[in-house]
């Protein structure tokens, strides 16, 4: 990312007061034995810029995994007080070596107060690269299946949990009480699977988004950003070919799901069919200004009261099967069910087409997760 010379003058302005060391990693020996550690989580904003200004822009050396548990250590002097900023495992962390509290202290408020108004100047220049790589699609997508999978599952259990709690026969003698109790079973039962529908087609919306990296994405030609925001409709074509039998009766599934239930609800249940809407007929009445339909029952109250059957979710949970089993998905699927973020750059796309090719990414998903499990942990 290259910044104007305004900006970076800007940067020697604030950062004047720091100097070079006059020899990289020329501190005494039982430097930081001797230095004062002082966490910097609560005050450094976005500290992981703090690195690029400090070393990309302003030419700092920089110690990388100098020892375990420590990703980069940054020294230098400011006014004459040997300092170090670090990011460890646990967080980022200044030492300054000195043993004047007043110095301790004036540095400990002065320098995070320097360090993030030299980030803020990064910040218009941050969101013109960032806008120059999503136009690319040189992104990484933060792969959240797993929350979303998890979300679907509660409200899916939660509402066959009142459904099972409807079915049970009971030995009260009173008709009402009984009656009552499985009703409020069956309604809850039917929140239940309104909220479970909504965290399905989430769930589906993320996918069809990460699915897009193994589907021949070019980014000369479409636009990720644009896709994002396409109706779940037109991404489920893109990503899936509705020649393929399967994947055409899924798609007429959902939208049919989605029209009962995501989207009536999601709109207040208002729908074009003016179904929320009375109109007076002289001599009979309020009467619903929805055209009749005689197999049109999914909406009346005791549907609702009842709560559904649940195979509904049946069907859905064979769709995600499928895409874990189908020649096409198989790999992909591997991928985002291992946890992994999806890259969208050419390099990690071929890479995904050579693993297709092969048929399985599960030792790439092993080592993959391994790395990612050494480096967050900071194990070298």
């Amino acid at each position: 990312m290259l910044i104007d010379p305004k900006t970076k003058k800007s940067l020697l302005n604030l950062l004047s007061g720091l100097e070079k060391p006059i020899k990289s990693r020329g501190f005494p020996a039982g430097f930081y034995d001797s230095a004062v550690k002082i966490s910097l989580n609560q005050s450094l904003q976005r500290g992981f810029l703090l690195k690029y200004v400090l070393v990309d822009i302003m030419g700092f050396p920089c110690a990388y995994q100098p020892i375990e548990k420590v990703a980069w250590e940054i020294d230098f002097v400011f006014n004459g007080t040997h300092c170090t900023v670090s990011s460890e495992k646990f967080g980022y962390r200044l030492y300054i070596r000195s043993k004047d509290r007043k110095i301790i202290s004036r540095l400990s408020n002065q320098l995070p107060l320097i360090f993030n108004k030299a980030v803020l100047l990064l910040q218009k220049h941050l969101e013109t690269f960032s806008a120059s790589e999503i136009e690319k699609g040189d992104i990484i997508i933060v792969n959240q299946y797993k929350e979303l999978f998890d979300m679907y599952t509660f409200f899916k259990r939660q509402a066959q949990r009142k459904r099972n709690l409807r079915n049970i026969k009971t030995k009260e003698k009173d008709f009402a009480k009984s009656w009552n109790t499985g009703i409020k079973a069956g309604r809850e039962s039917f929140y239940f699977e309104q909220a479970a529908y909504f965290a399905f087609f989430g769930l589906l919306e993320h996918l069809l988004v990460l699915l897009l990296a193994f589907r021949n994405f070019n980014p000369k030609a479409e636009s990720i950003k644009k896709f994002i925001f396409l109706k779940w409709s037109e991404k489920y074509k893109r990503i899936f070919n509705l020649i393929d039998g399967q994947f055409n009766e899924y798609y007429m599934f959902l939208v049919k799901l989605s029209r009962q239930n995501r989207n009536l609800y999601a709109h207040g249940k208002f729908s074009k069919d003016n179904s929320s809407m009375l109109v007076y007929l002289a001599g009979t009445g309020l009467i619903s200004a929805k055209p009749f339909n005689f197999n049109d029952n999914a909406d009346a109250p005791l549907f609702r009261w009842l709560g559904g059957s649940g195979e509904s979710f049946q069907k859905l949970d064979k769709f995600l099967q499928l895409l874990t089993e189908h020649i096409d998905f198989k790999v992909s699927m591997q991928i985002i069910r291992g946890g992994l973020n999806i890259d969208f750059s050419p390099k990690e796309r071929r890479e995904y087409k050579k693993l297709m090719h092969s048929g399985d990414a599960s030792e790439f998903v092993e080592h993959t997760n391994d790395l990612i499990d050494r480096y967050q942990n900071m194990d070298w």
